[in-house]
C-alpha cells in the first residue's frame, strides 16, 4: 500500500463527506486491515533559549508527552511494542529514546528505535510505525517526533573524504540552509515582495487560529522547569501556549527586516520569512482500524500512504513540488481533491515557489499558519503537521490532508580539511570554541561562513575577525550578550550627567558635532568610530530645564585603526559588523522589527547596517532635583513612533531610543568599554576566554558583586589603562560645577566640553 521510503504522508480524516470521484472513494473506504490514528497531540511550540522550554532537555520532553499520550488515550501500556522517535540533533538518540519510553510508564517490553531524516524525522517515525503495522511485525506502536533546539544545537558534520567533497552534486550539501533558500529565490524568480506576504499570511493564520481557540485540541500542557538567566532561580511552570506567534505582522512590516544573509544573492530571506528556531514534540498513536475497534479506541485519521524524491541539495526547499505530484499520482487523485496541504515552512522562498508550481489554493495550505509563524523543531515538525492536519479536518468537516517537506543537510567539512600555517595556529580550534558558545542562529550562521571561505586564507581572515570582535561584545547574563557594542566614554557616563545637571543648557548644533567627532577620533587613536545624532529643531516643554540628546556616540570598535580616508578599513569594519550581528543574534534586536523587540533586555539600538548614522535619539531629559534622575520626553512627532511607551521616571546615565525595552545599566556598558578596549590596546586579546567565563560565572560583577570596574578588571587579573586616551584637548574650558555625590560602584567618565556647550555621549 505504501513505498519502503517514505518522507511524505497523506492523512485521510474519518468524518462524514461525500467522494467526488472514484479514487478518492477508493482512498476513503473503511478496511479492517487499515492503519489508523487514535490519539495525535503535540505540546507548545517554544522559542529555543527564551522560551517556556528553553531548559526541558529532550528526555524530560519525550517523557511528557509520552506520558500524556498514555494517560489521555487510557491504553493499557503493555500493549505497545514499539516507539520511535524521529529527532535530528540529540547525541545518544537511541539511549535517550529508550529511557523516556521506560520513565514515561511503559514497560520493558515496550522497544525503542530512532529515525533522523532531518527536518522529515518526525514523518519517518510515523512512516517506520506505519510499516510494521502493515507488515504484521507489531499491533500497536507510537510515533513521535520531537526536538531541544535549546539543549542540543547543530554541530555540523564529520570530515568526509575526496570522493564525496569534490564530487559536484554531493558537494552541494556543504550550502548552508539559508544559501539553499537564496537559490531558490534565485533560480525561480521568487521576490521578495512574494516572499514576505507568504510569511504574513503565515502569521495572519497562526494569529487567528490562537485567538480562536483552534490549537487547544492539538496541544498538550507540559509540567516543567525554568532557570532565570539572571538570578539562576529554578520556577515550575506548565507550558500551554506557542509562543512565536507575532500579532499584526504585516508584508510592510516584514519588508522593513534587513536580509539574514547579505553574501548570498537576491539577498531575500530574512528573520521574519524564515522558519523560527523552537523547541516542542509531537505524538501520533498507531493501530490497525480492527484492533482499535476491538480496544474501543477512538479513530481520528487514517495513514493512506507515503513517498520520497530527491533533487539537487542546493534547491532542497522545492522537494514539495516533486513529492505531491507523486503521492497524488499513486492514488489517482488531483490537488483540487484534498482539503489541506501542510507544507512546511521553512523558508518562505521555498513555500511561494511550492504554491505557485503546484497551483495550490492559498486557503487549504496551511490553514492555521506554518513554521514561519510558530517555530521548526526539527525533528518534529513531520509528526506536528499531522496532528494540526487532523485538527484542522475535523474543524472543517474534511476528509484528506496532504503532509509534505523539503529535507536539508548541513554538511560542512571545512574545519576539518584545514591545514594551519604552523604548529601553533590554533584557526581550527578557534573556530570550534567560537561555535560552542554561539545561540542557534550563531551557530548556523558561522557554519555558512565558514563553509563560503574559498580557502584555507579565508577562513584564517575570518578568525581574526572574530577575534578582534570578540573583544567588544562581553558574554553576560547566563549566556546572553547584554550589548554587543559599547558606548563610551571609555571609563563610564557620569560626566555626561553632570553636564545634565547644567541650568546653562543649549541642544548641540552641527559645527559642534564635527568637532566633538574630530576630537574623539583625534582622542582615542583613531580607534573608534564616532557618529552624531541631530535634530534640535523642536522647542522645549514649558517650566523644564531640558536639554536635547544629541552629542556623539563613541563605539570603541577595538578593531585596529580607522580612518576617515582609509576605504579599505572602513569595508573592514562594517563587513565585520555585519558578520558580529550573524553571530550574535541578540544584535537584531537593533532593529524595530526583531522577534526579540520586547523580550531582550540591556541592548543598543542600530538602525545602520553599516553604522554611518548611529541611532537618532530625539529625546529630552528634564531634570527633577533628584541627583541623577531625570525625567524622559520625547519630541511632540516622535508621540507615535517607536520611543512613545518610554518610562517616566528613570535613573538617567545613558540611554536608548527603543522605549519599549528597558533601558541599559550604564556600569555594565562602561565595563564593556573599558574590559574591550584595554585587552585591544594592550594586546592581550587571548584573556577573552577568562573573560567570558568571569562574567558568565558573576553575571557581569565583580566575585564581590561590586560593579566598579577596578574590581571588575581585577577579577580578571587586569588593571585600568595608564594613557590619556579619555583626557580633553588643552582648549577645553574648565567648569566649576560641582560633581554629583558618586555612588559606589559607579563608573567615572571624563566630558567632553568645548566651548562650554553641555555633551553627552
Amino acid at each position: 500500500m505504501s513505498s519502503p521510503q517514505q518522507r511524505l504522508s497523506s492523512i485521510a480524516g474519518q468524518l462524514a463527506g461525500s467522494s467526488a470521484t472514484t479514487n478518492r472513494q477508493k482512498l476513503l473506504a473503511k478496511n479492517a486491515d487499515d492503519v489508523v490514528i487514535t490519539l495525535a497531540v503535540r505540546t507548545p511550540l517554544t522559542k529555543a533559549k527564551k522560551g517556556g522550554l528553553k531548559d526541558t532537555n529532550l528526555d524530560s520532553l519525550l517523557v511528557s508527552l509520552l506520558t500524556t499520550v498514555r494517560e489521555k488515550s487510557k491504553l493499557d501500556p503493555n500493549l505497545v511494542e514499539d516507539v520511535c522517535v524521529g529527532n535530528c540533533l540529540c547525541p545518544g538518540q537511541a539511549y535517550v529514546a529508550r529511557s523516556a519510553v521506560l520513565a514515561a510508564g511503559y514497560p520493558v517490553t515496550a522497544a525503542a528505535s530512532v529515525a533522523n531524516r532531518f527536518c522529515s524525522s518526525g514523518l519517518l517515525a510515523i512512516q517506520n510505525i506505519a510499516n510494521q503495522i502493515i507488515a504484521g511485525s507489531i499491533d500497536v506502536g507510537i510515533a513521535v517526533g520531537a526536538e531541544s533546539m535549546s539543549t542540543n544545537a547543530d554541530g555540523g558534520a564529520p570530515e568526509m573524504s575526496p570522493e564525496v567533497s569534490e564530487h559536484p552534486i554531493a558537494s552541494q550539501n556543504k550550502q548552508p540552509m539559508g544559501q539553499t533558500s537564496e537559490n531558490v529565490a534565485g533560480q525561480f524568480s521568487i521576490t521578495r515582495q512574494m516572499m514576505d506576504e507568504f510569511a504574513a499570511r503565515s502569521y495572519q493564520k497562526a494569529e487567528h487560529a490562537q485567538k480562536s481557540g483552534w490549537f487547544n485540541d492539538e496541544i498538550v500542557p507540559v509540567k516543567t522547569q525554568i532557570k532565570d538567566p539572571k538570578t539562576g532561580e529554578v520556577k515550575n511552570i506548565i507550558v500551554d501556549r506557542d509562543d512565536g506567534i507575532r500579532y499584526g505582522t504585516t508584508a510592510e512590516s516584514l519588508g522593513k527586516i534587513r536580509a539574514a544573509f547579505p553574501q548570498w544573492k537576491p539577498s531575500q530571506t530574512t528573520g521574519g520569512n524564515a522558519s523560527q528556531i523552537t523547541d516542542g514534540a509531537a505524538a501520533v498513536l498507531l493501530m490497525k482500524r480492527s484492533r482499535a475497534q476491538e480496544l474501543g479506541q477512538p479513530i481520528v485519521g487514517k495513514f493512506c500512504g507515503a513517498t520520497v524524491t530527491g533533487l539537487e541539495p542546493r534547491i532542497m526547499g522545492i522537494g514539495p513540488s516533486y513529492a505531491i505530484p507523486k503521492i497524488l499520482s499513486k492514488f489517482g487523485l488531483t490537488t483540487n481533491e484534498i482539503d489541506i496541504f501542510e507544507i512546511n515552512e521553512a523558508f518562505a522562498s521555498m513555500g511561494a515557489y511550492c504554491v505557485q508550481k503546484l497551483e495550490l489554493d492559498e486557503a487549504k495550505v496551511n490553514p492555521r499558519g506554518g513554521a514561519i509563524a510558530f517555530g521548526h523543531p526539527l525533528g518534529a515538525t513531520g509528526a506536528r503537521q499531522v496532528v494540526t492536519a487532523l485538527s484542522e479536518l475535523r474543524r472543517q468537516n474534511k476528509r484528506v490532508a496532504v503532509t509534505s517537506m523539503c529535507v536539508g543537510t548541513k554538511l560542512d567539512q571545512k574545519l576539518n580539511s584545514y591545514t594551519p600555517l604552523e604548529p601553533t595556529d590554533k584557526t581550527k580550534d578557534f573556530l570550534r570554541d567560537f561555535f560552542k558558545i554561539l545561540p542557534p542562529d550563531g551557530k548556523k550562521n558561522l557554519a555558512g561562513d565558514v563553509s563560503g571561505c574559498a580557502n584555507d586564507e579565508e577562513l584564517r581572515q575570518l578568525v581574526q575577525s572574530i577575534r578582534t570582535g570578540l573583544l567588544i561584545p562581553m558574554k553576560a547574563q547566563g549566556g546572553k550578550t547584554p550589548t554587543e557594542i559599547t558606548p563610551s566614554p571609555r571609563s563610564g557616563v557620569e560626566d555626561s550627567i553632570e553636564n545634565l545637571n547644567s541650568l546653562n543648557i543649549e541642544p548641540i548644533s552641527r559645527s559642534s558635532q564635527s568637532q566633538l567627532r574630530h576630537h574623539c577620533l583625534e582622542r582615542d587613536g583613531n580607534k573608534c568610530l564616532a557618529t552624531g545624532q541631530y535634530s534640535h529643531s523642536h522647542p522645549h516643554p514649558q517650566n523644564a530645564i531640558t536639554t536635547h540628546l544629541e552629542a556623539a556616540h563613541i563605539i570603541p570598535f577595538a578593531l585596529g585603526s580607522f580612518q576617515a580616508n582609509d576605504g579599505e578599513a572602513v569595508d573592514r569594519h562594517a563587513k565585520t559588523w555585519v558578520n558580529l550581528r550573524r553571530y550574535f543574534p541578540v544584535l537584531r534586536s537593533m532593529s524595530f522589527t526583531s522577534d526579540q523587540i520586547n523580550t531582550e533586555k540591556n541592548i543598543l539600538m542600530l538602525e545602520s547596517p553599516l553604522h554611518t548614522e548611529f541611532g537618532q535619539f530625539r529625546l529630552i531629559f528634564e531634570a527633577t532635583g533628584v541627583a541623577h534622575q531625570y525625567r524622559i520626553k520625547t519630541f511632540p512627532d516622535t508621540a507615535t513612533g517607536p520611543i512613545r511607551n518610554l518610562p517616566k521616571n528613570r535613573l538617567v546615565k545613558f540611554r536608548i531610543h527603543k522605549g519599549s525595552w528597558e533601558l541599559p545599566d550604564p556600569k555594565l556598558l562602561g565595563i564593556h568599554a573599558c574590559i574591550g578596549n584595554f585587552l585591544h590596546l594592550s594586546g592581550q586579546a587571548e584573556i577573552i576566554d577568562k573573560v567570558l567565563k568571569d562574567f558568565e560565572d558573576c553575571g557581569g560583577l565583580a566575585p564581590s558583586g561590586s560593579t566598579n570596574i577596578e574590581d571588575l578588571l581585577a577579577a580578571s587579573g587586569l588593571s585600568l589603562l595608564s594613557s590619556n586616551v579619555n583626557e580633553t584637548p588643552d582648549s577645553r574650558k574648565s567648569t566649576d560645577k560641582q560633581r554629583p555625590t558618586e555612588k559606589k560602584g559607579h563608573l567615572r567618565a571624563k566630558i567632553l566640553d568645548t566651548e562650554n556647550k553641555p555633551w553627552g555621549y
